[in-house]
């Protein structure tokens, strides 16, 4: 789509997703866009451009800057051991006494 102010500049809208994102092109000096042919040509061969002055050569630039997060959750869980405990029960056999008789 041509720039309605400047014959130079034109506009293409891309898809992305589920919207449209413009992006903006300029000719270069002594060219304009043709929406009829949908390039750059003489400025002389474009209607438009008819007493439009050449204007400095300027140059913008737009840049979006993108930042990725992403987040790792590790969950570890204590190991569960089982203690083992003995118990050890010692009885003694009783003792006696034996008596003795002498004769």
């Amino acid at each position: 789509m041509a720039d309605p102010m400047n014959c130079r500049k034109f506009y293409r809208c891309v898809r992305e997703g589920d919207s449209y994102k413009k992006y903006e092109f300029t000719c270069a000096k002594g060219t304009g866009w043709s929406e009829d042919k949908q390039t750059c040509d003489y400025a002389a061969n474009i209607e438009r451009c008819e007493g439009q002055t050449e204007e400095p050569e300027t140059s913008t630039v737009t840049t979006e800057a993108s930042v990725e997060s992403s987040t790792t959750t590790v969950t570890t869980e204590k190991p569960i051991t089982e203690e083992s405990s003995t118990t050890t029960t010692v009885t003694e056999k009783p003792t006696t006494e034996e008596s003795s008789t002498t004769t």
